[in-house]
């Protein structure tokens, strides 16, 4: 038996399982009992007062471990408790006690080694207490697929050191005693390097003596928890899979094993416990989870912020001097309520305190905050250092920062060191800086921060901009285009590195100069990056703008953009965008997505206590969050030639909507297009339809998935005002009635309406009758009418034939998704029919139709000149009716240009006339055979007409995925000797239905 783990803490657990007349007993019991084995008692008046801490610790400080568990035993059968005398029993003898034992010798290593606190753990232990009262809430009931829960909080905040110690405390038995056998923790960056692994096998890493009781191990996985940490350092994406493992002793690729885990299809009765770290981290991982209940670290409160300092400067006086100091620095200050940057200033001002220094540090960004910790450490370890000695240390360490971020690589053995010139005694001086820091055997950096500033620093120790592994430019590139996160905060650091205030500070400080043409690499890899039209990821590199504190270089970034799409879900990356959007001076067309930052998050637990200094606040003291939007709405209204604005899921609440339409109508700019969806429910449209819909410039209005049904006409009576601008009108799932159908066809008898869109709203035919009224008039200019999933009939299609024969402007009519079926389709043709007849494009999609209405749909191809666009995609149209499209096809009178056949039941035995189609016809320019799995006879039918040099055809719509790869190997050499040129791609016009629609792409 090993005697370190029960010697006491779990003594006291079990002592305190006594009733107050059994503790007593055992006492009483305790006077004979070490005479039974011939051992010393402890004196009566010691044991007569006891606590049961005071009791357990006399015990283990008079007898050994082994001595005092048979005591214990004997004792606890002779007060009757058979009870515990069995758990006891149980707990010594079985796997958990054993592996109970090696965790806590490796997390006690890990407590005092490798956590960089410097305060009494009992300190610790108040701050987190709600965060522990809730975890222990959150597992303490078994259920059925187990518990899974997520900590998560921004860089630095203490979710590693919160999960090591919750490992601890389990190991020593003061947390979940009772829930779980066995707690696993993977800091799953650190099996990486694992090509091919099984679950049995990353827990045999950690205790080498689980491969004889595996299976014991996993025998009751509902006492099974699983602890994840460090999602931000792994190389390789976790994502939902199909070929996910069962069995904990199967070997498979390390991304499936941790995604079985995930997705609860390997030993679904376990619980989680994972650390994520933000937003961006938790999107990908989240998805996987199942019913995950969310926790967050929160920031240090004031009283916490003055607890802290008292504890880590033993000196009163020493204390009260640096909280001083970082209370007179509001950016200090601000950055203190991480407790890793807390820490980080703490020993700033210590080491300066002990040189007899000034205290000076700086936080205007996060890298004048490294810079400064950075020298002070430098000023002093390496006063009696030359600048030659100084670069060479630096550099080495600096080029294995960088060499680990390019390839993933956090944890470092004295090889790897020594392979980048860090040798022993570099090794020692950076432990002593609080650089580096033991992880077992191998060393890793402090945090992932500093890792990534020493990156950044690597690449100003030259002038060239090629460097062994990744250029500037290419950094830049894989953090803005190809979503590589774990190279973000480097890249912001880079940025950061160009200010020349900094780079000056650091070239006094450690002796040598720096390369100062960084800025300028930068300024030529984004404008590459635009030329080329590459997307790039906005908050990143609005983040790396705002690190420069160079407003000329900020606006000559911001120039590049004429267009930008950016989805925030966190406050800082509200501000920084806000701040980036002053000085956007040639941006035309803006879409933002926010997520829930500015109303409570339901799902996460508040478990901020003593009071926060999280909110940032304004000027006159206004509540942070209000202070900021303020200042975006302005940022809005300034930007000289924004023409188009989207604003998607704005989770704000009604005062802030008024705000935001306030702005809106005083926008300095000419705003043509304004896209507002799903505004939440409320008493506003009154004032937005009044201040934003009388723009004079206005000319285009969304408003899809906002439910005002009650004051729709309040909408209409704005837009029959004589100032009126707005032509295009979109209000898919509003919630639009057959009553209020009335009230649009006044609009569109009366004013300048040229689109309507009225998508996923239940009007009925009697609403399509009521529109007709409108079309019909002479007034009428509408030329786009949307009516998909409008719950319409064949009834509706009576009305709309109607008014096809005596309106002649309608030129799109969009009446897919609704139980037309083929009597439907035969009254439209009989008005397509009419030479005559203007409409241009008939989009029928999922209408319920068959392959029997293709006759009438053939003889308005042939009748009507006009008809260039017909989309039956979703019907049975099958190969028979494929064959009348084709005969119409062929017709020298048919003028169409886009067809769409997609899903709609066809086989390869339909190529042959398609094939002769795409010959003879000469203006089919866009064909959608999409989701249609051909074989490969059926594909070389269509490639032999591809290449024909009759074939007109620019756009195909096929799903290459379902094809075999012979047939794809044949599309991609049409493709590369066609001309003219041809695209091949699925869903080819789904984001150009959605904007005529005004369906958001969310």
């Amino acid at each position: 038996m090993a005697e370190s783990y029960f010697s006491e803490l779990g003594l006291v657990q079990y002592l305190g399982r006594l009733t107050y007349e059994e503790f007593g007993r055992f006492k009483e019991l305790l006077q004979c009992e070490p005479l039974k084995s011939q051992l010393p008692p402890i004196p009566w008046p010691e044991i007569n007062s006891a606590s049961e801490e005071e009791l357990a610790r006399f015990l283990v400080g008079h007898y050994s471990g082994r001595q005092v568990w048979d005591m214990t035993l004997s004792l606890l059968l002779q007060i009757d408790r058979k009870d515990l005398w069995m758990q006891v029993q149980e707990e010594m003898g079985n796997t958990s006690f054993a592996y109970r034992t090696q965790m806590r010798g490796k997390f006690q290593q890990v407590w005092e080694r490798e956590t960089c606190l410097q305060v009494p753990d009992e300190f610790y232990k108040n701050t987190m207490r709600p965060q522990y009262t809730w975890l222990c809430n959150a597992f303490a009931h078994q259920v059925a697929s187990g518990v899974t829960a997520v900590l998560f909080g921004p860089e630095g905040i203490g979710k590693t050191t919160l999960l090591r110690r919750l490992m601890l405390d389990w190991a020593e038995g003061t947390l979940w005693e009772g829930r779980f056998m066995f707690v696993f923790f993977f800091s799953v960056y650190e099996i990486n390097s694992v090509v091919e692994t099984s679950l049995a096998e990353l827990v045999s890493r950690d205790w080498p003596g689980a491969s004889a009781v595996i299976g014991e191990m996993f025998s009751q996985p509902e006492r099974t928890l699983f602890i994840l940490d460090g999602f931000e350092k792994l190389n390789f994406d976790l994502e939902i899979r199909t070929d996910l493992c069962t069995k904990w002793d199967q070997r498979r690729p390390t991304p499936v094993i941790l995604s079985s885990l995930l997705q609860k299809e390997l030993l679904p009765e376990s619980s989680l416990l994972l650390g994520l770290r933000n937003a961006r981290e938790m999107i990908p991982i989240h998805h996987l989870l199942k019913q995950p209940k969310d926790i967050m670290i929160f920031h240090f409160s004031n009283i916490l912020l003055e607890l802290y300092f008292s504890q880590f400067f033993h000196v009163p006086e020493h204390a009260s001097a640096a909280l001083e100091f970082v209370q007179s620095r509001l950016d200090l200050l601000s950055v203190c309520n991480r407790p890793i940057f807390c820490w980080m200033t703490c020993r700033c001002l210590k080491w300066q305190l002990q040189s007899g220094d000034y205290f000076r540090m700086s936080a205007h960004n996060i890298t004048s905050f490294y810079v400064s910790f950075l020298t002070s450490a430098f000023k002093r370890r390496y006063l009696k250092c030359s600048p030659d000695q100084n670069r060479a240390q630096l550099q080495s360490l600096c080029t294995l920062a960088a060499h680990g971020m390019w390839t993933r690589m956090f944890v470092f053995s004295c090889g790897d060191l020594a392979r980048f010139g860090v040798s022993s005694v570099d090794i020692l001086l950076w432990l002593g800086l609080d650089i580096l820091q033991p992880s077992g055997q191998c060393f890793i950096f402090r945090d992932l921060a500093m890792q990534s500033f020493l990156a950044a620093m690597f690449y100003f120790f030259n002038e060239s901009t090629d460097a062994a592994f990744g250029s500037v430019a290419q950094l830049v590139s894989a953090v803005l285009c190809d979503s590589q996160s774990h190279l973000f905060v480097e890249g912001v650091f880079v940025y950061g590195l160009t200010d020349e205030t900094t780079r000056k500070e650091l070239e006094t400080s450690l002796g040598f100069l720096l390369s100062k043409n960084k800025k300028l690499e930068i300024m030529q890899v984004l404008t590459c990056l635009r030329e080329r039209g590459e997307a790039m990821s906005l908050p990143e590199l609005f983040q790396g703008l705002m690190e420069t504190r160079d407003e000329a270089f900020m606006g000559s970034v911001l120039d590049l953009f004429e267009e930008m799409s950016l989805t925030i879900c966190e406050m800082d990356h509200f501000i920084v965008a806000t701040s980036c959007l002053e000085h956007c001076r040639r941006l035309r067309t803006l879409r933002l997505c926010i997520h829930t930052i500015f109303q409570d998050s339901k799902h996460i637990w508040d478990l901020e206590e003593h009071g926060s200094n999280r909110s940032f606040r304004g000027h006159r003291g206004e509540d942070g969050n209000l202070y900021e939007f303020r200042r975006f709405c302005r940022a809005l209204g300034c930007i000289p030639d924004l023409q188009r604005l989207e604003l998607h899921r704005f989770r704000i609440t009604i005062g802030y909507l008024r705000i935001l339409f306030s702005a809106l109508a005083n926008c300095k700019g000419s705003l043509q297009s304004l896209w507002s969806t799903f505004m939440p429910p409320g008493d506003y449209e009154r004032e937005f339809f009044e201040a934003v819909l009388r723009s004079p410039y206005l000319r285009q209005v969304n408003l899809y998935g906002t439910g005002f049904e009650e004051n729709v006409t309040i909408l209409c009576d704005t837009l029959m005002k004589p100032d009126n601008t707005v032509e295009d009108l979109m209000l898919g799932k509003c919630n639009i009635l057959t009553r209020h159908c009335e009230s649009f066809s006044f609009v569109i008898k009366y004013q300048r309406l040229r689109c309507l869109s009225l998508v996923d709203n239940p009007i009925g035919n009697r609403g399509v009758q009521l529109l007709c009224g409108g079309l019909k008039d002479p007034n009428c200019i509408l030329n786009t009418l949307m009516l998909s999933y409008c719950c319409l009939t064949q009834v509706a299609c009576d009305y709309i034939a109607q008014a096809l024969r005596v309106n002649r402007s309608l030129s799109l009519l969009d009446m897919g998704s609704n139980f037309l079926e083929d009597v439907g389709a035969v009254k439209l043709c009989k008005a397509l029919r009419q030479p005559d007849c203007s409409l241009q494009e008939l989009w029928l999609p999922g209408c319920y139709f068959t392959s029997g209405c293709c006759e009438v749909f053939s003889e308005a191809m042939t009748c009507n000149g006009n008809l260039k666009t017909l989309k039956l995609g979703g019907n049975k149209i099958q190969d028979s009716g494929v064959k009348l499209l084709c005969e119409a096809l062929q017709h020298p009178k048919c003028g169409l240009q886009t067809l769409g056949l997609d899903m709609c039941l066809l086989t390869s035995d339909c190529c042959g006339d398609l094939a002769a189609a795409l010959i003879s016809c000469p203006s089919l320019r866009r064909l959608s055979l999409d989701w249609v799995a051909f074989d490969h006879a059926g594909v070389e039918a269509l490639c032999v007409a591809l290449s024909h040099q009759d074939c007109a055809l620019e756009l195909l719509g096929l799903d290459k995925a379902l094809l075999d790869e012979d047939s794809q190997k044949l599309l991609e050499v049409v493709v590369e000797k066609r001309v003219p040129p041809l695209t091949i791609t699925h869903q080819p016009w789904l984001s150009e239905e959605y904007q005529l629609r005004g369906v958001p792409e969310l």
